[in-house]
C-alpha cells in the first residue's frame, strides 16, 4: 500500500510525511445510497475500517473531498474487535449541512486516515483514492461477504423474527447463502437460507440497483428466534465449490433481543 503524498493541499491538517501502511489500516466496506421522498433526495453513507491496535489513543477518519473541493475529516467510532487484536471502526459522512437541510448527493472521493502513537497511516487504495458513485450501493474490499448492519442489541422484533442482511460478491450464478444460528449457546443450532431480491432497496425509495454495477449483491435473511433473549450467528456463502464465512472475525455475531 502506497503512502499519500500531500499533493492535495490539505487546508484542514498539517501532516508530516505519512508512514507507509501495510495492513495497519484497511477499508473493508463502504456504502452510498440516494433515497428520494417528497421531492427531497438524501444520500446515506456507511464505512467499516479495520485497524491494527497499535496504541490506546487513536483517531480513525474518512478523509473526503467535499462538493466545494475542500478536504474534510469525519471521525469514525470504535465498533468492535477483529482478529488478532485488531479493531473495527465505523461511521458515516453527515448528509446535513449547517442549515440542517439535506446536502446534494455527490460522488465520493476519499481515503482512510489512522493516527496512533504519533504515527500517521493511510489507506489510499494504492494511490488511486477510493471512488464511490452516489448510488453505488454496497462495496466490499478484500473480502467476499460482510454483514454491514449488525447491532449488539435490538430493542424489539416482530413475531419472534430477527431480520438481517449480508453483502456478497457475485462470484457465480449458482450460490447458496445460509445463516447458521443458535438461541441457546449452541446446545442446538439452526440454518436459515438467505434470499436475493432485485427490489431490496425499493422500500427506501432508493435509486440503487441490486446487484450494483460492480456486481455486488445484498441478500436478506430471517431467523426464527421465538422468545429468545439472544441470538448468535454466522453467515456461510457457497459458490463454485468454495465456502466463505463471515463469522465476525472468529467471534460470531451476537445480538441481545429485548421484547416490548
Amino acid at each position: 500500500m502506497k503512502p499519500v503524498y500531500l499533493a492535495w493541499g490539505f487546508a484542514s491538517m498539517a501532516v508530516a510525511l505519512p508512514t507507509l501502511a501495510n495492513d495497519e489500516v484497511e477499508l473493508i466496506h463502504a456504502r452510498s445510497i440516494v433515497s428520494t421522498k417528497y421531492g427531497i433526495s438524501v444520500q446515506t453513507t456507511q464505512f467499516s475500517v479495520r485497524v491494527k491496535n497499535l496504541g490506546y489513543a487513536k483517531q480513525v477518519a474518512i478523509h473526503y473531498r467535499q462538493a466545494n473541493g475542500q478536504w474534510q475529516d469525519v471521525a469514525l467510532q470504535y465498533h468492535g474487535p477483529a482478529e488478532q487484536g485488531a479493531e473495527i471502526w465505523a461511521g458515516q459522512i453527515p448528509n446535513y449541512g449547517e442549515t440542517g437541510q439535506p446536502g446534494m448527493p455527490m460522488a465520493l472521493d476519499f481515503v482512510i486516515s489512522y493516527r496512533v502513537s504519533g504515527r500517521q497511516f493511510w489507506d489510499n487504495n494504492a494511490g488511486r483514492h477510493y471512488q464511490l458513485a452516489p448510488t453505488a450501493g454496497d462495496a466490499l474490499f478484500g473480502r467476499n461477504l460482510f454483514v454491514p448492519n449488525h447491532a449488539p442489541t435490538v430493542d424489539h422484533f416482530w413475531g419472534g423474527q430477527y431480520y438481517g442482511n449480508v453483502v456478497l460478491k457475485n462470484l457465480g450464478y449458482d450460490k447458496d447463502v445460509q445463516v447458521v444460528y443458535t438461541t441457546d449457546q449452541w446446545r442446538t443450532q439452526r440454518v436459515a437460507h438467505a434470499s436475493f431480491s432485485p427490489h431490496y432497496w425499493a422500500s427506501t425509495y432508493a435509486h440503487t440497483a441490486n446487484p450494483n454495477p460492480a456486481g455486488q449483491e445484498v441478500w436478506s435473511y430471517t431467523l426464527d428466534v421465538g422468545a429468545a433473549t439472544e441470538v448468535e450467528y454466522a453467515v456461510r456463502y457457497q459458490v463454485n465449490g468454495q465456502t466463505y464465512w463471515d463469522n465476525n472475525f472468529g467471534r460470531n455475531y451476537r445480538t441481545s433481543l429485548k421484547q416490548r
